[in-house]
């Protein structure tokens, strides 16, 4: 998520595209910020700014925020809307009820409601996991985006790179 030092504060689903090779490319950078602060040493942004949806419990809270911590946040958002088509909350503040089950010890309730709203348990412990460690309150419990790579939920077999193009072309097809 992060290169050259930029902070991507502003991740929705229409900021994500892919390649002729079905790469994913992410755009609209307006509200990119230097990870290192807009001090240059403190690495703490102040800024409140972006789509509230995909905003971090410390921007809602009108706290200083650390870059990198607020894009796993948003990152782990849009995780949740690509496996299942719709956002896991309204937005991630302590007022949200949904949210408020992550935070508050009650993600049983949380998975509960969205295995309800699936028909089904769609939901590995795996990415259970994955997300509520994303989406951690605290920004220094929160995964890291070294952490988040190494999550046992990207272990296992994959798909080769072949077999991934020749399903999105199939998708593709369809939606032409």
């Amino acid at each position: 998520m992060h290169d050259a030092g930029v902070c991507h504060r502003d991740l929705k689903p229409e900021n994500l595209m892919l390649d002729a090779n079905y790469n994913l490319k992410v755009a609209d950078f307006g509200f990119a910020a230097p990870t290192a602060g807009r001090d240059g040493k403190s690495g703490k942004l102040h800024t409140q700014l972006g789509t509230a949806s995909y905003m971090a419990p410390e921007i809602h809270l009108g706290k200083a925020y650390d870059g990198p911590a607020v894009d796993v946040l948003a990152t782990g958002i849009i995780l949740f809307v690509m496996m299942t088509q719709r956002p896991p909350f309204s937005q991630a503040s302590p007022d949200d009820p949904h949210y408020r089950l992550l935070i508050g010890k009650r993600a049983d309730l949380f998975w509960a409601a969205h295995e309800e709203a699936e028909g089904e348990d769609i939901y590995s412990k795996e990415f259970k996991s994955l997300f509520e460690g994303m989406l951690a309150f605290n920004p220094k419990e929160r995964l890291t985006i070294k952490q988040v790579l190494a999550h046992p939920f990207f272990a296992g077999e994959t798909k080769t790179i072949s077999a991934i193009k020749a399903d999105f072309d199939n998708r593709k097809a369809v939606v032409d």
